[in-house]
C-alpha cells in the first residue's frame, strides 16, 4: 500500500478556487471533512458527499488545509495545499543532451512504450506489445501472429467475459485490419476484415453509456464497434487517447492538446490548452495522463511549447 497524504490541491477556476483532496482507501465510510483557508474554517458542516470544495472569490494563491472528521471528532491538519494559481502548474525539466542514432536520426528524449497488465490472472504483470505477450518469468506467453500495430489497449474491455482483453489495429495489409484478443491466450475474440492498408490508429474504452463495456474504433474501420465488433454508432472525432476528465462513468477523448466529450450526434469540446504542445508528431502524445492526485479523475501533463517545463 502506498504512503499517501491528502494530496490537497487548489486549482483556479474563474474567480474561484476548486479545492480537492484524497479519500484514502483505509478510511471509514462515514468520514467527513472540514476545509480551512489560512486557518479559517469555510464550511458550516462536515463535507461527506465529495472530496472537493469550491471557494468563491478567494485569492488565487490562497493556502488551504483539510481536517478529517471521524465519529464527530475533528482530526489534525493535512499538509498545506499545492496551488495551481493560474489553473495549471509548470514543472521545470532538466533537458538531457541530445545525440544521433546509428542510422543518423537526431534525438533528445529517446524512449519506447509497452502496455503492462496481469494477463493471466496470477497476480504478476506481463508485458504486452505488438503481436506478443511476455510472461513475468521472461518467457513467451503468447504470439498472435497478427504482426505490428501502432497502438494497443489492454483492460477489462468486455466486462461480461472473464479476464482482460487486448485491442489493436494492424499495419499489415494482409492481416485483419483490427482485432480484439484474449489477454490470457492471444485468441481472437473478433476481428474486421483486412482493409489492404496500414491501419495506423485504434482506441478501445468506454466512451458511450448507450453500449455496455468498452467501445473500439480505428482509422480504417467505419463507425464505433461494441464488445462484439458490431457497429453501434458514429466514429469519434479523434482516434488517439482517452482520459477520465469530467467525473462521469464514461471516458473522454484526449488528442493533441484538447479534450472532447463523445456524443452520438457530435463531440463537445471540454478543453483546449494553450501554450503547450504534444509529442511525437502525428501520434500527438501528452507527457503523461492519469489520476495524479487520487481524486478519481485524471489529469493530463503536456510540455510547454518551448520544452522548458511540463504543465499539468
Amino acid at each position: 500500500m502506498e504512503d499517501l497524504d491528502r494530496g490537497l490541491v487548489s486549482v483556479r477556476s474563474g474567480s474561484n478556487n476548486l479545492v480537492s483532496w484524497r479519500l484514502l482507501g483505509t478510511e471509514a465510510q462515514g468520514i467527513g471533512f472540514n476545509v480551512y483557508r489560512a486557518g479559517t474554517k469555510l464550511n458550516s458542516t462536515p463535507i461527506t458527499a465529495s472530496t472537493n470544495y469550491l471557494d468563491p472569490g478567494a485569492a488565487a494563491n490562497a493556502s488551504y488545509t483539510v481536517r478529517a472528521v471521524v465519529d464527530g471528532a475533528e482530526q489534525g491538519d493535512s499538509p498545506a495545499s499545492l496551488s495551481f494559481a493560474n489553473g495549471d502548474l509548470d514543472v521545470r525539466m532538466q533537458v538531457p543532451a541530445g545525440g544521433t542514432t546509428p542510422d543518423g536520426m537526431a534525438y533528445t528524449y529517446s524512449a519506447d512504450d509497452a502496455s503492462i497488465a496481469d494477463a493471466d490472472g496470477d497476480g504478476r504483470d506481463e508485458i504486452m506489445y505488438g503481436a506478443a505477450a511476455i510472461d513475468d518469468n521472461g518467457s513467451l506467453l503468447w504470439r498472435s501472429g497478427l504482426g505490428h500495430g501502432d497502438s494497443l489497449h489492454v483492460g477489462d474491455l468486455i466486462p461480461s467475459r472473464a479476464g482482460l482483453e487486448v485491442y489493436r489495429p494492424s499495419e499489415s495489409t494482409s492481416q485483419p485490419t483490427d482485432a480484439m484478443l484474449a489477454a490470457r491466450t492471444g485468441a481472437r475474440i473478433w476481428t474486421h476484415a483486412s482493409c489492404g492498408c496500414d491501419n495506423g490508429r485504434g482506441v478501445a474504452g468506454d466512451i458511450y453509456a448507450g453500449s455496455a463495456g468498452a467501445e473500439a474504433w480505428s482509422s480504417s474501420v467505419d463507425g464505433l464497434s461494441n464488445t462484439s465488433g458490431q457497429n453501434v454508432g458514429r466514429k469519434p472525432s479523434s482516434t488517439n487517447f482517452l482520459i477520465r476528465w469530467d467525473g462521469d462513468p464514461v471516458r473522454e477523448l484526449l488528442d493533441q492538446t484538447r479534450i472532447d466529450k463523445y456524443g452520438t450526434g457530435g463531440d463537445t469540446r471540454l478543453l483546449t490548452a494553450s501554450g503547450v504542445s504534444s509529442n511525437n508528431t502525428t501520434k500527438a502524445t501528452p507527457a503523461l495522463s492519469g489520476d495524479l492526485f487520487g481524486d478519481w479523475r485524471e489529469e493530463v501533463v503536456w510540455r510547454l511549447s518551448d520544452s522548458r517545463a511540463v504543465s499539468p
